[in-house]
């Protein structure tokens, strides 16, 4: 019989593999296949969002919020027309609650294809895209994005839910469950996997940074 050929590993899989490990180890949800086309949400106004919102659900393996509950998100409109932010949680792995501070610029220059605002965030100058996926101001906020990687084999998505009252109504709840089906249906909040539902309420050390008496007269 005829002694077979050694098989040599192709060095572009090793290549893939590593990218792949890379990739998983900061990963919200790596799931296979592309990106759907992702659109931000249009006619943002930021005089409207600003204020207080409670996150409600995310993905549980989010590198910016592992281990993380009573999340909170709070913007404020500053002397120069942008937004300044700061945001805030519970860390498990810490046992203490920490945050960070950031500032939106050019809202009015984004667009659904692109991004809502530019980000800098803890003290830093670099501006990055921020994108708001879906909000009605007065209720809820869907942050979603997508990125395709390994050549489009597999998709990062990052998802969170964030609403203006500690403990939202049914009603609440029941209108962000029809924007996801209509949108983002793999975000099922009843049954998709891989979700974590924070804790807010009595239970968690509420620390606002900024004055939202105004905005609190407005409601």
């Amino acid at each position: 019989p005829k002694t077979p050929k050694p098989r040599h590993f192709d060095c572009s899989n090793i290549k893939m593999i590593k990218t792949t490990l890379a990739i998983a180890a900061v990963n919200a949800r790596l799931t296979p296949g592309s990106c759907d086309d992702v659109k931000m949400i249009a006619d943002f106004d930021k005089s409207r969002y600003v204020g207080k919102w409670f996150e409600q659900a995310r993905d549980k393996l989010n590198p910016y919020s592992i281990s993380a509950d009573c999340i909170t998100k709070e913007y404020a409109l500053n002397d120069q027309g942008d937004v300044d932010l700061y945001f805030r949680g519970f860390y498990g792995l810490m046992q203490k609650y920490t945050g960070v501070n950031g500032c939106l610029y050019q809202c009015d220059e984004g667009s659904p294809d692109t991004w809502t605002c530019q980000a800098t965030m803890g003290g830093g100058s670099h501006r990055i895209p921020f994108g708001i996926f879906d909000t009605d101001y007065e209720t809820y906020d869907i942050m979603y994005s997508c990125e395709n990687h390994a050549a489009g084999f597999l998709k990062n998505e990052m998802f969170s839910v964030s609403t203006r009252d500690e403990n939202p109504s049914k009603e609440t709840m029941d209108a962000i469950k029809k924007v996801i089906a209509k949108k983002i249906p793999q975000y099922d909040l009843d049954k998709a996997w891989g979700l974590s539902h924070d804790h807010q309420g009595a239970s968690c050390d509420y620390e606002w940074h900024f004055d939202h008496s105004d905005d609190e007269l407005e409601e």
